[in-house]
């Protein structure tokens, strides 16, 4: 049941981004279908077209930036957080992650609680936060 309602999303977003491919939200939303059926290659495309459409859509950038982490593609996740945030600076999802990377090396430690502040700061209500917060300031 939940394959067919996923294949039959994929179809209607390709089938849309067909007849309009200039439109911005169709490319996201393809994205999204490719992302809940963990295809993050595909959804990392479909997420970059629709930026390369408008460049300031902060989800798609967000988007981009955790397909890239569930793809284990780190570098290119940071990079993508980090350009959401020069787009949206309060971009829970991008702070959290952002910090989340950071958080595990020693180097950027400083920088893991410095993103991980601004998360909480923004309304992020992920309860683990609080706790890495004060694991991080205790360093």
């Amino acid at each position: 049941w939940k394959n067919l309602e996923t294949e039959r999303a994929l179809e209607l977003a390709r089938r849309a981004v067909e007849i309009k491919p200039d439109y911005h939200q169709g490319w996201y939303n393809l994205g999204n279908c490719h992302y809940l059926d963990r295809r993050f290659d595909e959804a990392a495309g479909a997420y970059r077209r629709a930026i390369e459409l408008s460049p300031r859509f902060a989800q798609a950038r967000s988007m981009l930036g955790k397909a890239f982490y569930d793809a284990k593609r780190f570098e290119e996740s940071r990079v993508a957080f980090e350009e959401t945030l020069e787009v949206r600076a309060d971009d829970v999802e991008a702070l959290f992650h952002l910090g989340l990377m950071a958080s595990q090396d020693e180097s950027t430690r400083p920088a893991a609680l410095g993103y991980l502040k601004r998360y909480l700061a923004a309304g992020g209500d992920d309860p683990r936060v609080t706790e890495w917060v004060r694991d991080l300031e205790q360093r």
